[in-house]
């Protein structure tokens, strides 16, 4: 067995340098083949981790591409866009869709001189499987009152795509 503090070779069975006196411990008595398969456990556990680590960054990644994604929509036009009141303007969108089952949100967003509402924010979300989405697709309408009618000045859209329960995706065209 070598010291380690001065390099002198012991017999297997010393409990002190024959050299300098030092305490010849069990971390001084492992083998060099001891020390060759801790580096392969070393280096095993490094790999695992390095796996590990690159999965994790790889998840965050889309992770964090899926929410910019969210924040993107497609400027659209819809088929109709007057209608007599809040309430047909929202049941025009809805006939466009070929399955509805969702949330509607109705926002007042402005006035005019006489304190009247005459702007609105409509969100549409459907979470329908049933049209050529997989996934939801989302609306923001803003309308304004022009006269007695209401009018859409402002049509967006985007679609969550939805491949599994990790996979989901936001996009501004729809889901195939």
């Amino acid at each position: 067995m070598i010291c380690r503090k001065c390099g002198t070779q012991n017999s297997q069975d010393s409990n002190f340098c024959s050299n300098c006196g030092i305490t010849l411990t069990i971390v001084s008595r492992i083998s060099k083949r001891g020390f060759a398969s801790m580096d392969k456990v070393s280096k095993k556990h490094q790999l695992i981790f390095l796996c590990a680590g690159i999965i994790i960054f790889l998840f965050l990644f889309y992770q964090a591409v899926s929410f910019f994604g969210s924040l993107q929509f497609k400027l659209s036009t819809p088929t109709r866009n007057t209608a007599g009141s809040v309430q047909a303007l929202v049941t025009s969108l809805l006939r466009n869709e070929e399955f509805f089952s969702g949330d509607i949100s109705v926002r007042y967003i402005g006035r005019d001189n006489n304190g009247i509402q005459n702007k609105v924010q409509i969100k549409v979300l459907n979470t329908s499987t049933g049209d050529d989405s997989i996934g939801a697709v989302e609306y923001i309408v803003i309308a304004e009152k022009k006269g007695k009618n209401w009018r859409i000045t402002d049509y967006k859209s985007h679609w969550k795509c939805t491949r599994d329960i990790v996979f989901q995706f936001w996009t501004t065209s729809a889901c195939i």
